[in-house]
């Protein structure tokens, strides 16, 4: 079972994770490249995501922790009943999860039933059985600019493990338009080209966090059958968390000196990401007392196809 800090730490990490999960992509070769996302009427999207996090507790007292992650989610694109807007139906398909907290060996994969006399695994799946495979809408422009969020699922309260809180549907919003709009220029990037971007992700009962990145078009290299354009970025994280008051509650985490790195590969005929790998070094102050914790993200498009 989670504690409040590891609570907090988990917060954080998919924070950082959200800013960085398809850190900005340009294209190496001689060929510029168009790096708008756009969504494609009548298409579905398919992408797995995989983290792993390893966690220095040992200034808390709770040795090293490590949580790898996996999600697979599905997003179908249809034109809006009214205007010229799209609406894109998301469906997290599949969450696995593994972790090792003080000693405890927690395992869940939302594909197999969790077994009888596995507690932790039936309070995760019970946790979650309000998200999977359950459509969630986005409204969005005819520029594929965010609208508004038309519902989301959200998880059942007091369902056993309080600390895993469903994102309300504006923080929704922000994660998609921090992994698909990377504030890339408007403009073809050439080989060579830089351009920043400053990200501002907030996460519910904890806090915020500010990733501050830069970005190189490398050039261009074959991913997954595509000639997609390379994006190099490099950036400092930073952020404050808090898991409220009163007695029993979480100190404050406060992340400084923090840095991330990473690739990604944009695939301009589809006009999304095909690939991406993150790295983030973390270090973390919580109540004066020195954490640090070592991130790795990879996101992949399973597929892009007609919808059914």
């Amino acid at each position: 079972m989670k504690t409040p800090h590891t609570r907090l730490l988990s917060s954080a990490a998919a924070a950082i994770v959200a800013a960085a999960c398809f850190a900005p992509q340009i294209a190496p070769a001689d060929d510029p490249a168009t790096l708008k996302f756009t969504w494609q009427v009548g298409k579905t999207y398919a992408y797995r995501m995989d983290s792993e996090m390893d966690m220095e507790m040992a200034a808390l007292g709770a040795g090293n922790q490590k949580v790898k992650m996996s999600q697979e989610i599905s997003m179908t694109v249809r034109k809006a009943d009214e205007g010229d807007g799209k609406v894109i139906t998301g469906v997290l398909e599949r969450m696995a999860m593994e972790m090792n907290m003080a000693g405890q060996a927690i395992k869940f994969d939302s594909s197999k039933p969790p077994a009888e006399d596995d507690i932790f695994g039936g309070l995760i799946a019970a946790q979650f059985e309000g998200v999977i495979n359950k459509p969630f809408e986005m409204l969005y422009d005819k520029d594929d600019k965010f609208v508004k969020v038309l519902n989301a699922p959200k998880l059942p309260e007091g369902g056993g493990l309080p600390a895993m809180e469903v994102m309300s549907p504006e923080q929704v919003q922000q994660m998609f338009s921090t992994l698909m709009d990377l504030g890339a220029p408007e403009k073809p990037v050439e080989v060579g080209g830089k351009w920043s971007s400053k990200s501002d992700i907030a996460m519910p009962g904890a806090g915020k966090t500010e990733v501050n990145a830069d970005y190189l078009m490398e050039g261009r290299e074959e991913k997954g059958g595509a000639n997609c354009a390379k994006i190099i970025s490099a950036g400092t994280i930073k952020g404050n968390f808090a898991a409220g008051d009163g007695e029993g509650a979480a100190p404050q985490i406060k992340i400084s000196d923090s840095t991330m790195e990473g690739m990604t590969w944009w695939d301009e005929k589809i006009g999304a990401p095909r690939a991406s790998e993150t790295t983030m070094d973390l270090k973390m102050d919580v109540s004066g007392q020195v954490m640090k914790a070592k991130q790795k993200m990879t996101a992949s498009l399973l597929k892009f196809e007609d919808a059914d």
